[in-house]
């Protein structure tokens, strides 16, 4: 079987085991190993440093790479653990409580962590955010074998969930538009297969 590493925040793993990544695996039992990375709102620094993870791991490994959005934080990521959730399926996790995230959505002056990231967004100027932004997804369209996005970004060679999707077919698959636009059951059965189809040539 070929070994493949995924990750990306949690439009890849809220609501396991109704997640993309496991029907995925789950479709394809005799044909990849999946090691999934993905964690609920991580940066997409985050995501790079497990692709690095992988690759020294699985060196002959494909890796598919949901990008996440810009302006996260992530940090003091605890002791990792792996759940085998079946013979060609593994979870990388981190226990929730050991792990600091803050986005822009969550982010609250409560906490020194959270003072410091809103401060550092607030102080950081937009063509520095910006360039930051570029490198990085140029290190995951130069380092991955695909790479995609949930929601529409400005960098339009990665392919979009959303603009694959039909306007009628983004509103079924979405939780709760305009708040959430994570998948339900429906959307993640048909992203699981969406994303057999770009990468089933592997061998």
């Amino acid at each position: 079987m070929i070994d493949v590493g995924i990750f990306g925040c949690s439009f890849s793993s809220s609501s396991y085991p109704n997640t993309w990544p496991n029907f995925f695996a789950e479709n394809n039992l005799n044909k990849f190993n999946v090691i999934d990375y993905a964690y609920p709102g991580t940066s997409i620094e985050y995501s790079i440093w497990r692709l690095e993870q992988f690759k020294k791991e699985y060196p002959k490994g494909k890796t598919i790479f949901q990008i996440t959005g810009p302006n996260r934080h992530t940090c003091n990521v605890g002791t990792t653990f792996e759940k085998q959730e079946r013979f060609n399926y593994k979870r990388v996790l981190v226990d929730w409580d050991d792990i600091c995230i803050r986005t822009v959505a969550h982010a609250k002056d409560k906490d020194k962590l959270s003072k410091w990231f809103l401060n550092s967004l607030r102080y950081t100027d937009d063509w520095n955010k910006e360039i930051n932004w570029k490198l990085a997804l140029h290190y995951v369209k130069n380092n991955t074998d695909f790479a995609f996005a949930h929601k529409q970004i400005d960098d339009k060679t990665f392919p979009c969930i959303q603009d694959v999707c039909t306007e009628d077919e983004w509103k079924y698959f979405c939780k709760m538009l305009p708040f959430d636009q994570h998948f339900n059951h429906h959307g993640v059965k048909w992203q699981a297969k969406w994303v057999y189809e770009q990468v089933k040539q592997w061998t």
